[in-house]
Order: structure tokens, then C-alpha cells, then sequence
């Protein structure tokens, strides 16, 4: 089929050569072009409208060439459906969700979710069109939280995420559209949490990772496409912690590199993994040291 594309598509070529001027028999040019080099084809002057490069039916094969690529001439595309307009909340979003609408996309301001009473849980569903948030997101202190179902459609946080002092949280699911990071990421003092695989669609964290003191965190796996840090990396006190392959795709790291006090997992695993990155590193297993 390629060689008969080309074929075709070599008349274009064609018809711009011969656009300096080209006439039937003595007849008006049929082929011409203006003073501003638009190139312009007249009608045939027989009854049969045909167009012929070195005897061959250009419009003829074009027809055919429709009819090869599966192009219907009585048909046209359907139009496109519109682009959504965002809804835009100015101004910070607190437990109350004082004036945000239900259908909210872009937060120009902060989320900051600190001792929030009542159900969270149905709180967060009132973001679940939200998409970009200029500021914080900050998730602490909720005691009865125990996922963070409701910001799905989250891809980008302009400013930090930070999600901890909550005694209930298993699982950071409701954050699996979140691909970058512009400030910190900071993940601490979450006991029952017991993975990240909701941040399974990271990629960047422009700043700092924080992850200590998740008595409950096994692994890192959920960070497998995390391929940037652009500040320092903590994995600290984490008494559950067996694995870090999740880190497997980290390319850069900017600043420190400190896997240290957590006393399940191997430290040698982990600075054959990392040993290249950051400026300097600590893979101690009993206390954490300076570098």
C-alpha cells in the first residue's frame, strides 16, 4: 500500500512544476498561478471534468486513493464535542467548603484539611472534579480519616502535599491522577498506612520527599514512575519498611539521599540502588547520621 501512496501523492508534485503555466490544445491555461503564487486549476472545457498529468486521471485516482484509505465522500467528520470551561474557587479550601462549588476544577489557592470534624470522607467527594491546585494540599490531624477517596482527578499541585498525623489512614488511593509535585512532598506519622500505591502515577517532586515515622508502611511501590526529586530524599523510621524497589526508576536526585533507621529493611539493597544520587547519602540502618 505504500508504494501506491506514493505513487499518488507524486502528483502533487507534479502539479506544482507545471504550475508556471500549462494549456489543453491552444486552450486558457488551465493551470496558472497569481501574483501572489496561489496556484489556481480551471474547469476542463469538455463536458467530462478530468485533470491529466502525462495522461493519467488525477481525479480519478484520488477517488481511488479515498476509497484505499477507507474515506467515505458522502460523509463528513463529526464535529469535535467542546472543551469544558474550568470553574475556577478562589481562595483556600478548609473543612467547611465554605462557597466551593460542587463542580470545582482548578483550587487558585490552597486545600487544607487540619483537625476536620465530621465525615472527611464525604468532604473530599466535593473535590472530585478538582484537577490543579496552585497551592498546598495539606491532609493532617484527622483521626477518623481513613482514605483519601475524593481527589481523583488531581494531577498537579503547585505548592506542597503533605499528609500526616492521622491514626486511621490505610491507603492514599484517592490520589492516583497526581503526576507532579511543585514544592514537597511530605508523608509522615501515619501509622496504619500501610503502602503508596495511590501515587502510582507520580513522576516528579520538585523539592523534598519526606516519608517517617509510617509504622505501618511496608513498601514504596506506588513512587515506581517517581523519576525526580528535585531537593532531598528522607525514607526515615519507617519500623514496617522491607523495600524500596519502588524507587527503581529515580534518576535524579538534587540534594541528599537519606535511607536511614528503618530497621526492617536492608541498607546495603538500598545504596546499591541509590548510591549514584544526590549529593551525599546516609544508608544507615540504626540511627540516622549527618552527611
Amino acid at each position: 500500500m505504500a508504494g501506491v501512496l506514493g505513487r499518488r501523492l507524486g502528483f502533487a508534485v507534479a502539479v506544482v512544476v507545471a504550475a508556471s503555466g500549462w494549456s489543453l490544445g491552444g486552450a486558457d491555461p488551465v493551470i496558472e498561478t497569481d501574483e501572489n503564487g496561489n496556484l489556481h486549476i480551471h474547469n476542463s472545457p469538455s463536458s467530462v471534468k478530468r485533470i491529466l498529468l502525462n495522461g493519467v486521471d488525477v481525479l480519478k485516482e484520488i477517488e481511488e486513493l479515498r476509497v484505499i484509505c477507507g474515506v467515505d465522500a458522502s460523509t463528513t467528520a463529526a464535529p469535535l464535542p467542546p472543551t469544558p470551561t474550568p470553574v475556577v474557587f478562589d481562595g483556600p479550601v478548609h473543612c467547611d467548603l465554605n462557597g466551593v462549588p460542587n463542580n470545582v476544577t482548578h483550587v487558585n489557592g490552597s486545600i487544607i484539611f487540619i483537625g476536620c470534624t465530621g465525615s472527611l470522607a464525604s468532604q473530599l467527594q466535593v473535590l472530585q472534579t478538582v484537577a490543579r491546585v496552585s497551592g498546598n494540599v495539606e491532609i493532617s490531624n484527622n483521626n477518623a480519616l481513613q482514605t483519601i477517596d475524593g481527589l481523583d482527578e488531581l494531577t498537579w499541585v503547585g505548592g506542597s502535599v503533605v499528609i500526616e498525623y492521622n491514626s486511621a489512614l490505610t491507603g492514599v488511593d484517592g490520589l492516583n491522577s497526581l503526576e507532579t509535585i511543585g514544592q514537597d512532598l511530605t508523608i509522615t506519622l501515619n501509622p496504619k498506612l500501610g503502602d503508596l500505591d495511590g501515587l502510582d502515577q507520580l513522576s516528579s517532586v520538585n523539592d523534598t520527599l519526606n516519608i517517617r515515622v509510617n509504622n505501618g508502611l511496608q513498601n514504596v511501590d506506588g513512587l515506581s514512575r517517581l523519576t525526580k526529586i528535585g531537593g532531598a530524599l528522607h525514607i526515615s523510621n519507617n519500623a514496617a519498611l522491607e523495600s524500596i524497589e519502588g524507587l527503581g526508576s529515580l534518576v535524579e536526585v538534587g540534594d541528599t539521599v537519606s535511607v536511614c533507621s528503618n530497621p526492617s529493611l536492608n541498607a546495603t539493597i538500598a545504596e546499591i540502588m541509590l548510591d549514584n544520587l544526590g549529593t551525599c547519602q546516609d544508608f544507615s540502618e540504626a540511627s540516622c547520621l549527618s552527611c
